[in-house]
Formats: structure tokens, sequence, C-alpha cells
């Protein structure tokens, strides 16, 4: 189990085993890839009665450090692991996953009381999965691992397939292999004597809106942003970045420059990726590491770039019908022939409402609140040409009658939705009546809405309870999933400064205007990054990063990765999908519309994720 998941620790292994009875015993593995005391922080760690396996980074570890210390505790190493160990027997379980700032996935085994303890970080920035077997509890940071270990059937979660058409991945706890978990974020597990509790340690804040002038605010902002920048570059290696040419990335390089100067392990080194297409940022990257001395390296994709997808379903294990995962591999794949750790600006547009669905969603909320205004809105864009409404489209790409119909349809079912529903119909690929005319008789019945969350907060306030939602489902089964998974498989770790526990808590009590106020988003972060940054860097807005399939389908690999995995044979076999629907739909696709491509490509990766975990079949 525990070689199988080398990729993610090449440095170090090792192995604790604990027998209480002829019928009870712990046996804990552990791969590490070392970043804090590489010399001295092996695992598993013991302390007293406990022993620790853990993966991932506690950032504030020099303060629990000293204070454990001023309370007795002795550390042997220089490691955050042993903080875990020291604050367990001190504080208690509850306690310590309250005081922890990091990322994090770990097991705590304490021989005195019998229990195994499980834990996961507040927005689920490191994996964890689970399997209950006759008796038996199995946990790992991959699906992989469990399935090494033969007790775990690769069978398919049936009515897990919904969730990944409608949203392009599966929904924590569920999984698409049967009887696999996912811990959820912010959530601890407890095994004891065979049974199993899990628990929410923590939720995302609900706070009442601060009364503060926005110069005060920017200021708190300023002070609070460039500690948590310090903290997460706490380091025995150098640290790297991604740099897109955003806000984001921009001002964290930007601070990060400044924190070298102050003696922190900011490598120098920055790494941007593009395909050559009209929103390719890579050349203003470039140009702004320029202005700072600092390095940067680029990556160039082509169509030929999706001969990776199956290695990289691999990796991912749970599926995400997005294409783009091919590039988040290629760069953290280019990032590891030079560092061990890069900082990443994903978080950010999550905490100051920095998508387009956020600004659509806000919009729609207040116009409908005159009645039958959505309805109105709906028949006035059904009026409009598909071209007057590409102007408006997010993406250079060609948004076609679907993305249309399905931009009227949005607005006319607005106001008889929750706003777990809406903030789902915004992204999803397959709608309900089209998942029906997709599945096979056998599978159609699963198609609903049912199984998507509705948030139960009604004291939040509106732009906060859609941010919430965010936690539950689209940080740590999209956006944090495909980027610990594909760094990992190369063994580079990735940070997320923005996600640091104190910046979460901050931006829950911004008002609205200081993150959404009209066209502009990422309000009170832009000041930030103007004092920082050139003006055309801190204003610029945000272009959607995406792989740019409508320039490519009509390449000889899209093509032939077409053929082998939904040719009517592999369709009927399968048995989920009507093969005539199917074919329907690649005949459509001859036009490029965005939305459909998408949906094809979702299906064509699923296939590969089949292929790959239910028939165990690997080609490189």
């Amino acid at each position: 189990m525990s070689a199988c998941v080398a990729h993610r620790g090449p440095d170090a292994d090792g192995v604790y085993h604990s027998v209480r009875s002829a019928d009870q015993s712990v046996s804990l593995g552990i791969r590490r890839l070392s970043i804090m005391d590489p010399g001295g922080g092996d695992q598993p760690q013991t302390h007293r009665s406990a022993a620790v396996v853990f993966n991932g980074e506690i950032y504030n570890d020099a303060d629990l450090r000293k204070e454990l210390a001023s309370a007795g505790a002795v550390f042997n190493t220089g490691s955050d692991t042993e903080v875990i160990l020291h604050g367990y027997h001190r504080w208690g379980f509850h306690q310590l996953l309250q005081r922890l700032n990091g990322m994090f996935a770990f097991a705590i085994h304490d021989a005195a009381s019998g229990e195994l303890l499980l834990a996961r970080d507040r927005t689920g920035q490191k994996p964890l999965y689970y399997a209950k077997r006759s008796g038996k509890l199995l946990f790992a940071s991959e699906i992989k691992a469990l399935l090494e270990s033969e007790l775990v059937e690769r069978k398919l979660n049936r009515d897990a397939v919904d969730q990944y058409l409608t949203l392009r991945y599966v929904t924590q706890p569920e999984t698409l292999l049967a009887g696999v978990y996912v811990l959820p974020a912010g959530h601890s597990l407890r095994w004891n004597e065979g049974q199993l509790t899990i628990a929410q340690y923590w939720h995302p804040p609900v706070v009442d809106e601060s009364t503060q002038s926005e110069s005060e605010l920017l200021e708190e902002w300023t002070d609070l942003f460039d500690a948590a920048v310090q903290r997460t570059l706490r380091s025995d290696v150098p640290v790297g970045s991604y740099l897109s040419g955003g806000v984001d990335s921009s001002l964290l390089v930007a601070t990060m420059k400044s924190a070298q100067a102050d003696g922190l392990p900011f490598s120098g080194q920055t790494y941007s990726l593009g395909f050559g297409t009209a929103n390719d940022e890579t050349n203003d990257a470039a140009r702004l590491a320029s202005s700072f001395g600092i390095e940067n390296r680029r990556v160039q994709l082509d169509a030929s770039s999706l001969a990776e997808l199956p290695r990289i379903l691999w990796h991912l294990e749970r599926p995400i019908g997005e294409p783009l995962i091919v590039a988040y591999d290629a760069l953290a794949r280019t990032a590891s022939q030079d560092v061990k750790a890069v900082f990443s600006g994903e978080g950010a547009d999550e905490l100051f409402a920095g998508y387009s669905f956020h600004r659509v969603l806000q919009s729609l909320t207040r116009v409908g609140r005159i009645p039958g205004s959505t309805a109105a809105v709906s028949l006035l864009l059904k009026s409009l040409p598909v071209a007057v409404l590409n102007r408006w489209f997010s993406f250079p790409a060609y948004l076609g009658q679907a993305g249309k119909d399905r931009v009227v349809s949005f607005a006319a079912q607005f106001g008889k939705r929750h706003l777990g529903q809406n903030y789902a119909a915004l992204r999803t690929l397959f709608d309900v009546p089209q998942r029906h005319g997709l599945y096979s008789n056998e599978f159609r019945v699963a198609a609903s809405e049912e199984w998507l969350h509705q948030p139960q907060d009604v004291t939040a306030r509106p732009l906060e309870r859609l941010l919430n939602l965010q936690y539950h489902d689209w940080l740590q089964d999209f956006a944090l999933l495909r980027q610990d998974k594909l760094s990992m498989a190369h063994g580079l770790e990735v940070r997320l400064p923005f996600l640091d526990n104190t910046l979460i808590d901050f931006a829950a009590k911004l008002p609205a205007h200081c993150k959404l106020n009209g066209r502009q988003n990422k309000v009170l972060l832009r000041q930030l990054a103007a004092s920082r940054l050139p003006t055309e860097y801190a204003l610029r807005r945000k272009q959607a990063f995406y792989f740019p399939l409508e320039s490519m389908y009509r390449h000889e690999a899209f093509q032939d990765m077409l053929a082998e995995t939904l040719s009517p044979d592999a369709i009927a076999e399968r048995g989920i999908f009507n093969v005539a629907a199917i074919e329907q739909l690649k005949q459509r696709v001859a036009a490029g519309e965005f939305l459909l491509l998408k949906q094809l490509m979702s299906l064509v990766i699923l296939e590969l994720w089949m292929q790959i975990f239910l028939d165990n079949q690997r080609s490189w």
C-alpha cells in the first residue's frame, strides 16, 4: 500500500505496528517528501503512548512549538510532525485541531486508549480516503493504496455517475468507487473497537459584517496577508511559485520577493503555462518576473498533450471531467525539476468573489427580488442572436446554440431554485433533461438534483452564503483536488497562502462591496496589489484559464482518443449511456461549440477512468 504512493513521498518511508490483542492491531505506513527538517523529521514519530503519520505542513508550527515548550514539552526534531504529537498529549485531539493552521491529513494511534484518530485540514488541501471492510478500517492519501490492500473491490458507485455528469466531479463523501469514501474537509474520524465516528470540527465562518472603514480593513488585510505569506514560506528547502500573470499569483510573487530579502526561502523561480491562444498570459507573467529580477519558466501545451490523460487520471483517481487537468500536471512536472514546493494563488477567487459565476448569481439575486423579472431576462436573452451573447461570454470560444439555450433556461428557472441548485446549474455540463436523454434505460432513473447541497444558514449575508457553499464541494472536490494530486504525482508540494486560517476568517467579515462591487471583483485584494504591482497587473480582469478544445478537437490525437473511448461498441458494453445519444453528441460537436466540446470531453475522461480503475488497465 505504501509503495504504490511513493511518488507522494520519494525521500523516505516508515512503518509502525501495534498489537493490542489477537483481533485488535494497527499498522501505519508513510512515504515522506522531506521539506521541514529533512535530516531529522522521518516518520512515523512516537511520543509516550501515541504514534503519528502525517502528510502536509503546519504553518503555525513555530508558535505552537514555543507554547508547548513553555509548558514543558521537549522536542527532538525540527519537524512540525512532532508538534502534532505534543499538542495531542497537551490539549487533546479536538483542541489540537482547533489550533492547527495549515494543510494536513494525519493519523494518530493512541496505544493506551486503543483509538485511531484521523483528521483533514479545514479546506481539504490534503486528501484522505477510507473504506470499512470485514471489521477493518483502511485509510490512505490515495485510493490506489486501498485497492492495493486487495480488500477493496473495483466496483462502480452507480449513484455517483449522476453527480459526475452534473458537476464534472463527485462531491464528498462519495467517490466513483463503491464503498470508498472521502473524509470531508474540516472533519475528523475516530475508530475504536470496530466503531467509526465522523465529526465536523470546523465550519465556514458566518460572522457579522465589519463596521471598520475601508482604509482600516485594507491595513488589517495587508498585515494579515504578509504574515500568512511568511508563515507559508517556512521551509528548510527553497520554495518557488506558479505565476499566471493574473493579480493573485502576481501579488504573491511580489510579496515573496520582499520576503526573500528578509531571508525567507523563496527560490526566485516562477512557472507559467499557456496554449498560445488569444488569452495566453505567459508573456505578461514573464515580463513581470523580469521586472522583479527573478526567473520564469514557460510551459506551452498543444493537442498532443491529451495523450497524457490516462496517466494523469491514474494519479487523480477521482476524475475531473475537465481537460485542464493536463495543464496542472505539466506545470507541476516542470516545477518539480527545480524545487520541492511552490506557491499558488488558489483560494483568492473563493474568498473575494473572483469568478464570473459570483457576479452572475449576485446580479440575478438582486433582479429576482422583482416579481417576474428573471422570466423577462430569460425572454430578452432568448431574443438575442448567439453572436451578441458571445461578446459577453467569459471564454474566448464559441458559446453556440447549446450554450445560449443553457443561459436562457438558467434565467427562466432561477426564481424556482434554491441557492445550491442555482450554484450548480451555472456550472453543470448536462442538465437533468439532457442526462435523461443520455443515459441507458437502467441509469435513467438516477438523473435528479436531490443530492445537491442546500445551504441551511439563512442568517448569513447573501454573498457570504454563496461563498460558503464553495467549501462544501467546489474547493475540496475540484480546485484543491487537482492541485494536490497532480503536484504530488511529481513529488511537488503546492502551498496556498490565501487559504490561511486568518485570511478565511478576515474575508468572512468583509462587506460585500470590498469583494464584489459592480463589475470589479476582489476589490480589497486589488487595492493591496496596486501598492506592489504595476497598475496593469493590479487591475487586470480575470482571464479564463481553460483548455482550448475548440482549436484542437480536429487534431489526430483527440480523434484517436475519441475512437478508443466512445465507440458504439464500447458504449454498449459499458451499459451506462444510450449509444444513439452519444453518437448524436459526437456529430453535433463538429460545429465547435464550447459546451458540447466540454460535454464530450467529460465523457471521454469518464471512460478512461473506468478503464483504469474498474478494468485495471494501464498502458504507461
